[in-house]
């Protein structure tokens, strides 16, 4: 179980000081205050990592940090949930170019699907959404970012093994490499 989702506070006091009548009292030097960062609820059953990402928490955030913690360098990714602010591209293979559109409002992820990998020897996911508004309208690409409005339940396959990712000058992308 993995969950650590507030903001805490050190108060650093001053050893007891006097008041005027004698009587020892603490007082505040100072208080520093910070966020600990967060990361979603997961368990962990052979080679499949079954999450959870809550309301306000970003995919792509929440992705690579459960990649980094769990060491995986090669997995496959299904999810499903429900976002309200998601950004998604379309590569362009005649300009070598992403396009990005920007959605807000309700929507239902259709279907998340894509990889973990690496990059150089890093951190690298490849991740495409669909995600479906209240007429029914569909829309979707390669993710760029995600926020959950309510949840998103998501299962990581591992995958025995290691598959690196170059850059192709012909193609424009970043492609596996063998």
């Amino acid at each position: 179980f993995n969950r650590i989702s507030e903001i805490r506070c050190l108060t650093i006091y001053f050893p007891y000081r006097y008041d005027g009548l004698g009587v020892p009292k603490r007082q505040p030097l100072t208080s520093i205050y910070w966020e600990v960062h967060k990361i979603m609820e997961y368990r962990k059953f052979g080679n499949t990592i079954i999450a959870r990402i809550d309301k306000g928490e970003e995919i792509l955030e929440q992705v690579k940090e459960v990649a980094l913690k769990e060491n995986i360098k090669l997995a496959s990714i299904q999810a499903l949930g429900a976002v309200n602010d998601f950004t998604a591209g379309v590569f362009k293979t005649d300009e070598k170019k992403y396009y990005s559109n920007h959605f807000t409002g309700n929507f239902e992820i259709v279907s998340l699907t894509g990889t973990i990998n690496t990059m150089d020897g890093e951190f690298y996911s490849h991740l495409h959404m669909s995600a479906g508004n209240d007429k029914g309208e569909v829309f979707g690409g390669h993710l760029n970012q995600a926020v959950v409005s309510a949840t998103c339940e998501m299962v990581i396959t591992l995958i025995d093994g290691v598959v690196d990712r170059a850059y192709s000058e012909e193609i424009g992308l970043n492609l596996f490499k063998f």
